[in-house]
């Protein structure tokens, strides 16, 4: 179900402590991160919208509030990524 806790977060401190870095909603959160070898303050992020609980009458809700991010500063601030990429992509199953 919806969660405040989803997201991307980033450690400075070899895990010890952590801070999201990107955040959406309460209903989508982080599906991978990469990050370029030769360049590494350029960092690559997909978020994907889910929700699944009681409420919903066991259905899984997929919807098209996720994305593909980047960010050229090593986590700190993100851009959407929409240039050549279809738009409202949805996901059902």
């Amino acid at each position: 179900g919806p969660n405040s806790e989803r997201g991307i977060y980033r450690s400075l401190d070899g895990g010890v402590t952590w801070q999201r870095v990107l955040y959406k909603d309460a209903d989508t959160g982080g599906s991978a991160v990469a990050i370029d070898p030769s360049q590494p303050d350029i960092v690559y992020a997909g978020l994907w919208q889910s929700r699944l609980g009681p409420w919903e009458d066991k259905n899984e809700f997929q919807g098209t509030g996720g994305g593909l991010f980047k960010s050229t500063d090593g986590g700190t601030t993100w851009k959407p990524l929409t240039a050549g990429l279809p738009p409202n992509l949805v996901q059902a199953n």
